[in-house]
């Protein structure tokens, strides 16, 4: 015989401090776990033709506190994560600056870094780069073996990278 909405409110109120217990410890915030208390508990007055008895309505009262408790849970976070269009502009526009100010710094260091380079390594990086030509093009043009100009090349790069970083560490910049 389903349970009548006098014995749910009695019930609901008599066990109100463990219900709500409950659903602060499944919610983790007392606020949500009061609201999701009051839903389930109107939920139970709607459907109380599907309940048996008391010990039916405990239980189903336990299991409708978790699964709205953990759904309320999960709505909060995601709200929470969720950031406004104006805020996510913000952040776009300041990481924009910082990349470019970064960007700016580097290029500024490595200009300087090619002009400390000898005439040899300079020139053949620009071919490479410059031009976009091969090792071995590079090679038969400047009538080296392909061998010496991989190993400029590489050279160049080595002395580059320490010299950008030397440069961009003494400024407070990464690279």
């Amino acid at each position: 015989m389903p349970v009548s909405s006098d014995l749910i409110m009695s019930v609901v109120m008599k066990r109100r401090p463990r219900l709500h217990g409950y659903a602060w410890v499944v919610t983790g915030d007392p606020d949500l776990a009061e609201d999701v208390l009051q839903e389930v508990s109107l939920l139970a007055l709607q459907k109380k033709g599907q309940i048996n008895d008391e010990t039916h309505l405990l239980g189903w009262l336990h299991e409708s506190i978790r699964r709205q408790g953990l759904s309320a849970r999960r709505a909060k976070m995601a709200q929470a994560m969720q950031l406004s269009s104006e805020v996510l502009a913000m952040l776009a526009e300041v990481q924009a600056d910082q990349h470019n100010a970064g960007h700016a710094a580097q290029v500024k260091a490595l200009r300087q870094c090619i002009e400390l380079l000898g005439d040899k390594s300079r020139d053949t990086l620009a071919l490479r780069y410059g031009k976009g030509m091969k090792p071995a093009q590079i090679a038969q043009q400047t009538d080296r073996p392909v061998r010496s100009v991989y190993q400029m090349i590489t050279r160049a790069h080595t002395s580059l990278r320490q010299c950008v970083t030397k440069r961009l560490s003494s400024e407070g910049s990464t690279w």
